[in-house]
């Protein structure tokens, strides 16, 4: 047999394939379009549109079942309903100031604290985990459902970094 000098075509493309794999690896870094970020995101907006679903279903029904009797906002808050039909509030505590960041210009919205037992007990949706520092309010007005945290030093990594241009983020995440 000859000697064979020089590289095998097999060698040669497994060292094209990884550098194809490092090179999509640092143009995903440095656009910040990290995948896991992204999915991390995809999972917050999917629960905050499951609180709210489940939350619209429970305030449809009491609202039938009392004839209209009251707003949606009474019987989150409980504030005016006497009757047993509503017997327990969707909230819990004093209503604060949140500001959203997708609501540049326009004035702070009232929002209440989920309660996670109360929810649980009148809609049977058990409300998801939540960043650290941070808890699922609603607007009793619109029923909207917002992750509020305290301070925007409070907000993850990948939140941090996609919500100035995520539009999703910007409509739900926020801060007291």
């Amino acid at each position: 047999m000859k000697n064979k000098k020089g590289i095998s075509l097999i060698v040669l493309v497994i060292t094209i394939i990884v550098i194809i794999i490092l090179a999509a690896a640092v143009i995903l870094t440095l656009n910040k379009n990290n995948p896991m970020n992204n999915s991390k995101i995809a999972t917050l907006a999917q629960n905050k549109d499951s609180i709210e679903s489940g939350i619209n279903m429970y305030l449809a029904q009491k609202i039938a079942n009392t004839q209209g009797k009251y707003t949606a906002s009474e019987i989150l808050t409980k504030k005016g309903p006497t009757d047993e039909e509503i017997a327990v509030p969707l909230v819990s505590g004093a209503a604060v100031t949140v500001k959203i960041n997708g609501q540049n210009g326009t004035p702070a919205t009232t929002a209440y604290l989920l309660s996670d037992a109360n929810v649980k007990s009148q809609t049977d949706i058990t409300l998801p985990g939540v960043p650290t520092n941070s808890n699922w309010y609603i607007d009793p007005e619109t029923s909207k459902v917002y992750l509020i945290f305290t301070a925007t030093t409070d907000y993850p990594a990948y939140i941090t970094d996609s919500i100035a241009s995520n539009t999703t983020l910007q409509q739900f995440v926020g801060i007291k």
